[in-house]
């Protein structure tokens, strides 16, 4: 793939290479020893002879961000710290968002590319300019790559689509080929090894769906692009889960690894000495959601396919944009935990998609809005409106006075749940019909007022 950057930028950022080259510095010593001994286990530790290449040094702070990087050079580490690195940093954030680079390349390659060159150029190893050092280095980098996200639990009949993700079954026999493939060549020892670690990942994959997709990128790219864009059509897809509809259970429908899926561990303890343990899941209902073909079906009667729609045009008007914002925190419901958290989180969704501006009135304007929108008998529209100011009670408490949603008040949560889903669900199937969020709440007012 052949990336084309702008002449007079391509003399701007050769320009603010040789500036960072002025910057290196020697490293800061930061000999910080650990407050008492830990006596966490140390499942493996590396000697010297068996560091492959050169070592790379560097330190990040309390939020995991990296704010220095060094080389070795003369015996000693030099690179960038502080307000150094800080600049270095800004030249390689702007080279990584050139648009023919966005997608393609990710921030992390650029700055170790980038690095690379500082490093051969302070050596006196090369004297190429930094974009006719980096452009093609860049470049070899990028292949077209299909990448497959496992998803915790989720089983399929057959593989469907949501916006540009394909979700699909991992398959024994995928694993069976893979195990295969690594073990040719390798002893006995290594092949029960390797069979041990492909035991555990039978456990998590196999016969689990995963998200796929098709990227052309450089392969720590392509992972944060599928990451991001997986995760965010399997919020939509959740929008059909059955525990949107109950609130006591949960949604464990995620990324494998981010499952929210509550254990514990109790250990029982005599004289100083564990006498034995126990590990069980808090989390109640199934852990896992079987979409089989009937189901997908009424999946994409009930909006699926619409929703597909949507996203295929996701930019082409406001209320589109703004429909697919909600279901994302309309999803976030059915992975909370607690009956509070779910009612917030559904009353933003419902507040969002039904108030015209800051300055109108929730209780009103939203509870009628929305019994307007779902039903045409009188007493139906009551019931709803009554509803809806009882969960907004239940909000201004937990918001205000920190009084959670209790026991006694499931059944008025699990309506609002109902009510709230329902509504999505008409939204999906007509937001092709307006334009902006103000034309669809108009057509409500309008029913209202008929």
């Amino acid at each position: 793939m052949v990336l084309s950057i702008h002449p007079d930028a391509i003399v701007n950022f050769n320009k603010k290479g040789e500036e960072i080259l002025s910057l290196i510095a020697d490293a800061k010593e930061t000999n910080q020893a650990p407050s008492f001994p830990s006596q966490v286990f140390v499942s493996h530790s590396f000697k010297a002879h068996e560091i492959i290449g050169e070592m790379k040094y560097g330190e990040s702070d309390f939020k995991g961000d990296e704010v220095s990087r060094y080389f070795e050079h003369c015996g000693k580490l030099v690179g960038f710290n502080g307000d150094n690195y800080i600049a270095f940093d800004r030249i390689c954030v702007a080279i990584q968002r050139i648009p023919s680079l966005r997608e393609a390349i990710s921030l992390k390659v650029v700055k170790d590319e980038v690095f690379e060159w500082i490093k051969l150029r302070h050596k006196d190893q090369i004297s190429q300019s930094l974009l006719d050092f980096l452009l093609p280095r860049l470049e070899s980098v990028i292949k077209e790559t299909e990448v497959w996200i496992p998803i915790f639990g989720m089983e399929i009949e057959s593989n469907f689509s949501v916006g540009r993700v394909l979700f699909q079954t991992i398959t024994k026999s995928m694993i069976d080929k893979w195990f295969t493939e690594l073990i040719k060549g390798k002893s006995d020892e290594e092949v029960n090894k390797l069979k041990e670690y492909f035991d555990k990942e039978r456990r998590q994959i196999q016969g689990f769906a995963a998200g796929t997709m098709i990227l052309m990128a450089d392969p720590v790219r392509v992972g944060e692009i599928a990451l991001y864009e997986i995760e965010r059509m399997l919020n939509l897809l959740r929008f059909f889960e059955p525990t949107n509809f109950h609130p006591s259970i949960s949604s464990h429908c995620a990324i494998l690894g981010k499952q929210h899926l509550q254990t514990t561990n109790f250990y029982r303890v005599e004289n100083g000495r564990i006498i034995g343990s126990t590990k069980s899941i808090i989390d109640k209902g199934s852990t896992h959601w079987r979409i089989n073909n009937s189901f997908l079906e009424i999946m994409k009667l009930s909006g699926l396919d619409k929703l597909n729609s949507l996203l295929a045009s996701e930019k082409s008007s406001e209320l589109i944009t703004l429909v697919i914002d909600t279901l994302q925190t309309y999803s976030r419901a059915g992975l909370a935990k607690t009956y509070s958290d779910k009612l917030v989180y559904l009353l933003v969704a419902l507040e969002t998609l039904l108030l015209k501006d800051d300055s109108e009135s929730v209780q009103q304007n939203v509870g009628e809005r929305l019994a307007f929108a779902l039903e045409k008998e009188t007493e139906k529209r009551k019931r709803i409106v009554k509803n809806f100011k009882d969960i907004y009670g239940m909000r201004s408490k937990f918001v205000h006075h920190g009084n959670n949603v209790d026991v006694e008040q499931v059944n008025t949560l699990s309506e609002f749940m109902m009510n709230t889903w329902r509504f999505l669900c008409l939204v999906i199937n007509n937001t092709n019909s307006f334009q902006t969020k103000l034309q669809m709440i108009n057509a409500i007012e309008n029913i209202k007022f008929s």
